[in-house]
């Protein structure tokens, strides 16, 4: 099955950290980005999962603008935020039933990335550019840990769709 992970469109600075709103440019790249995953990818996914912290919501909702459409049920899910361990989402993984794209923040999609990959935190260094997503198949193991059950397929950044200036 594949996850999708996206890091959060460009934001604002502000406090607290968690209330930090997308810039102009955060929300045309989100936007952009929801375009090409419709027109180019044709991307389908059974669930939206995005952390509580405003940039990543209002990551989903200009990515849906884009897309033309909310493409998939959102959930927030409180375990994805920056600070948080990825291993919190090893049970939820293990029932999914379909592809999920997860809205999140680095460093916890570095982690995410590379525990999914390796069963290690650090053995991969994933660079996550803001708007960038990767794609990654995820083999799921009834009963044991998620980690290092997944390949990498692919990644898009942000010079990838942005429309030609």
């Amino acid at each position: 099955m594949k996850l999708y992970l996206l890091r959060h469109a460009e934001a604002a600075d502000a406090h607290p950290d968690s209330s930090r709103p997308l810039t102009a440019k955060g929300r045309a790249d989100a936007q952009a980005l929801g375009t090409y995953l419709n027109t180019q990818l044709q991307l389908q996914v059974d669930a939206i999962w995005h952390s509580p912290y405003l940039r990543a919501k209002e990551t989903v909702d200009s990515l849906c603008q884009g897309y033309g459409h909310a493409f998939a049920p959102f959930e927030e899910v409180p375990c994805i935020t920056p600070e948080d361990d990825p291993r919190q989402l090893d049970a939820p993984l293990q029932e999914l039933e379909g592809p999920v794209l997860i809205v999140s923040h680095n460093p916890y999609l570095s982690y995410f990335a590379s525990w999914l990959l390796t069963d290690s935190f650090d053995r991969l260094g994933v660079r996550f550019k803001k708007a960038g997503l990767l794609c990654i198949e995820y083999f799921p193991r009834r009963g044991r840990s998620v980690g290092g059950a997944a390949l990498l397929r692919w990644m898009v950044t942000p010079a990838q769709y942005r429309p030609a200036q």
